[in-house]
Order: structure tokens, then C-alpha cells, then sequence
């Protein structure tokens, strides 16, 4: 599990675009004022799918 931010954007909107756009389903954290996102893995997510993750999260923070 790792959680992060997008300089500037709202976590909940980041979440609902990159789920739209690119079917990824991450967790808004807005408990005690966070503004993060969660992205969760499973024991049998490869290492090919993170990056991959890491990429579209990346694509989308250079648009904001």
C-alpha cells in the first residue's frame, strides 16, 4: 500500500479521472484534511503492473 499526492489537485477528482480514463481504482484519503490517494496492491500483483500504475499516475499529474 502506498499513499501519495498531486501537487494541486483534489484527491477524490484524481481518483474518479484515472478510474474513467484508464479504468485504475485507487482510494481518496481525506481523513483529518489528507488530500491523498491510496494505491493498494495484492500479494500477486507483479512488478510489470506497478509500473504500469506508476506510469498513468505519472501521464496524469504532467496534465494537471
Amino acid at each position: 500500500m502506498v499513499s501519495f499526492q498531486i501537487n494541486n489537485r483534489n484527491s477524490s477528482s484524481v481518483c474518479n479521472d484515472l478510474r474513467k480514463k484508464s479504468n485504475t481504482i485507487l482510494r481518496s484519503v481525506t481523513e483529518n484534511n489528507m488530500n491523498a490517494i491510496r494505491a493498494s496492491f495484492a500479494i500477486y500483483t507483479d512488478e510489470q503492473e506497478v509500473d504500469v500504475l506508476a506510469r498513468k499516475i505519472c501521464e496524469f499529474a504532467n496534465l494537471g
